[in-house]
């Protein structure tokens, strides 16, 4: 692939948060605004805090928000949100952030 069109490739970031949503917040923070980024998808892994409450209010058109019906740990929150990626967003390229 050419270089030309590497600078094309736009990505979804896929990130999981499980009762941690300040630094999941100060992430969302940092990268929303790289030209490469299309969306951040935030998988709350089962939280038994209020962490999905919190990161609601970050919602937006490009940072997606949503909530494993259980805690399978980091692999199967992973997962969840690829399948939901290509699913419903038919994303090209999913950017797994730890």
């Amino acid at each position: 692939m050419e270089l030309t069109n590497l600078l094309e490739i736009m990505v979804d970031i896929l990130t999981l948060n499980y009762n941690d949503s300040l630094t999941t917040i100060s992430f969302v923070e940092k990268v929303k605004s790289y030209k490469i980024v299309s969306r951040i998808i935030i998988v709350d892994n089962n939280s038994s805090d209020d962490s999905y409450e919190i990161l609601s209010n970050i919602v937006s058109d490009r940072i997606i928000l949503l909530r494993s019906p259980r805690n399978g740990g980091y692999g199967a929150g992973n997962n969840y949100g690829i399948r939901y990626a290509q699913e419903h967003l038919k994303s090209k390229y999913v950017l797994l952030s730890n």
